[in-house]
């Protein structure tokens, strides 16, 4: 435990990217009457900032329905993030997810199919087939990508991005409640340690 929480704090606070090309945020609970629980807000607003910060970069929301939910976590950050001036074009949205590990996998799907229909659109503006959209883009620089979520949460988030796209990817730190820290960081301890003996990390 000890060393999980060691861990855990050293990726905390990294530097801040610019620009990525995607910003994968992570969600948090959804009260059965739709109410956004204080961590998911808290992460929405760090959103609102980092976008209007990096212009260029498409918000990848992701987020499942949970049992007491009446819609996915990703449909409602999304109704508050444009309720707020985030135009819907920047909006992704991942709904299947019900865990951190899943929150990778299916964002990560769903990047590789946005950027194969951006190259097949490359193929098709050039007058070739979509088949040699990959061709176009192999001297390309590759994808960038962020993972934003909670301080305590962003050690094991951004591991299991690495693990996922199989290249270094950036976090974004949003400040937990300090209230809240203990129990949320105690939490994450167990889950860092569950995820490091299902051999995910």
């Amino acid at each position: 435990m000890l060393a999980a929480g060691a861990f855990i704090g050293s990726g905390m606070h990294p530097p801040l990217p610019v620009n990525p090309d995607y910003v994968v945020v992570l969600g948090a609970e959804v009260k059965p009457d739709g109410t956004l629980s204080k961590s998911l807000k808290r992460r929405l607003d760090r959103t609102l900032e980092f976008a209007e910060q990096n212009p260029g970069s498409v918000l990848v929301l992701s987020g499942g329905q949970g049992r007491k939910q009446p819609r996915s976590e990703a449909e409602f950050m999304a109704d508050y993030l444009v309720s707020r001036g985030v135009p819907p074009a920047r909006l992704r949205l991942e709904i299947q997810s019900k865990n951190t590990f899943e929150n990778l996998r299916y964002s990560r799907a769903l990047i590789e199919r946005l950027e194969s229909e951006k190259r097949g659109a490359a193929a098709r503006r050039a007058g070739l087939p979509d088949s040699a959209g990959p061709i176009l883009t192999a001297e390309a620089m590759p994808t960038r990508i962020a993972v934003l979520s909670s301080d305590y949460h962003l050690f094991r988030a951004v591991r299991l991005a690495k693990r996922e796209f199989g290249f270094p990817v950036n976090g974004i730190s949003v400040r937990t409640d300090p209230l809240l820290f203990p129990h949320f960081f105690f939490r994450e301890c167990i889950a860092l340690l569950k995820d490091q003996f299902f051999g995910r990390l």
